[in-house]
């Protein structure tokens, strides 16, 4: 059985029926080869003999009879700070509310979660990571660990990475949020604090990690924004001509790859990120056309110096699949093995940073061994009873994919014995 190569499938939801074909994909978006490497596949074996056991009715229900299942990746959001004011920011509801992941909570989250079988660790979301008055000593752990690090940063403290550049080798990875190629554009949505933040400013200091970490992996990170898009009654700037410019200043500033991905929007009618709910289909074929053309554009300007990742919900854009992206099996299998630990709680569901309905346990609920059975039983009290084809019905999921191969494994009849193994990578989830 490979999670890899699933079959196409009709899957029914809200609306008419959706063939869930697996989208092309970029590697580091494939999360079922990375469930099937040999450290991993022990957790997606005994979830699926659960999850069969409990729907067979061969285990009592509840969440008492989860097994001992490890997180494979986390998000760490050890702030909620942040110096810019991103127009589209989708953590715009909890941005600046005070709250810092208290240094020793991290840490020993971090330890705690590592000799439970934690593989990889993302400094991400809920504000600007390197703000954290003890960021360096928080990668350095994760490192001393052994553990695999990916850092999601603005670039405006990046001093506080090339600080701790020696640490850092592949597969781990930091990823520049940028969203343009013009420092015009860039101040419209980042909206950043305080004098002399440029984008010319923050790529001039990526040459300087790199020549720390020459093996490093740098992301330029861009979200396409197109005309009529409005967020939180902002209407935002058009930066998709600017794709092709971003991957030449990406490839001269030393970047490895540009990843490209579509604005989520946040109404006051549905406070949930949402892909192009709501913009009729000629418009949205013709922004689909239009950001095909700049990134054909794009990687003819760069051929291979530098690699265009696309997102998995771009693709579903490309591919007119969107809806298949929006239609979730009942249960959120993925949340069971990666989840958002923050200074306002744990959460299963990074889309729901801050919402009680993603809500499992306090900040501290991995900070010592005695809180991780309670917080395994937190996720699969919180996971049973909430229904993601319902409460999801409005995302366009990154992990819809991985989540359909679980479901198609747990109704099926073979041996989870039977998945093919895969050599461990990377485990970023």
């Amino acid at each position: 059985m490979n999670l890899a190569s699933q079959t196409s499938t009709q899957v029914k939801g809200p609306g008419p029926a959706v063939d869930a074909q697996p989208l092309a994909r970029s590697h580091i978006h494939d999360f079922g080869r990375k469930l099937r490497q040999a450290s991993t596949i022990g957790r997606l074996r005994a979830y699926v003999a659960w999850q069969r056991a409990l729907r067979r009715g061969e285990a009592e229900p509840g969440p008492d009879t989860l097994p001992a299942l490890p997180l494979v990746s986390i998000n760490l959001d050890v702030a909620t700070a942040c110096n810019h004011a991103c127009r589209f920011c989708v953590d715009a509801d909890v941005i600046n509310s005070g709250k810092n992941l208290r240094r020793e909570a991290a840490l020993e989250t971090i330890e705690t979660l590592h000799a439970d079988g934690l593989k990889s660790v993302i400094l991400i979301g809920g504000g600007e990571p390197t703000l954290h008055p003890a960021f360096r000593e928080i990668v350095r752990k994760i490192k001393s660990l052994g553990m695999q690090l990916g850092v999601v940063t603005n670039g405006t403290r990046l001093q506080k990475i090339i600080d701790v550049a020696d640490e850092l080798a592949p597969p781990d990875w930091v990823r520049l949020s940028l969203d343009a190629a013009r420092d015009e554009t860039y101040q419209a949505i980042h909206n950043p604090h305080g004098k002399g933040n440029t984008l010319d400013s923050i790529l001039a200091r990526v040459p300087e990690l790199r020549a720390a970490a020459p093996d490093l992996t740098v992301g330029y990170s861009f979200v396409v924004t197109w005309r009529g898009l409005v967020f939180d009654g902002f209407r935002l700037p058009d930066n998709i001509d600017e794709i092709p410019e971003a991957a030449e200043r990406a490839r001269d500033a030393g970047f490895t790859y540009l990843a490209l991905k579509p604005c989520l929007e946040k109404t006051e009618a549905n406070r949930v990120e949402t892909l192009a709910l709501s913009i009729p289909k000629p418009d949205l074929d013709e922004v689909v056309g239009r950001i095909q053309d700049r990134i054909a554009e794009a990687r003819a300007r760069v051929g291979e110096a530098l690699v265009i990742h696309c997102s998995v919900n771009l693709t579903g854009m490309f591919e007119n699949r969107l809806e298949q992206l929006r239609v979730q099996p009942n249960t959120c299998h993925i949340g069971f093995l990666r989840q958002v630990i923050s200074p306002l709680g744990v959460y299963h569901c990074p889309a729901f940073r801050g919402d009680p309905v993603a809500y499992v346990a306090g900040p501290d609920a991995y900070a010592s061994a005695a809180n991780v059975e309670a917080s395994r039983q937190a996720t699969a009290a919180r996971l049973l009873s909430y229904d993601a084809r319902v409460g999801c019905r409005n995302i366009a999921c990154f992990y819809n994919d991985v989540n359909w191969a679980i479901e198609r494994m747990i109704e099926s009849e073979e041996e989870v014995a039977a998945l093919e193994v895969v050599p461990d990578e990377e485990f970023f989830l």
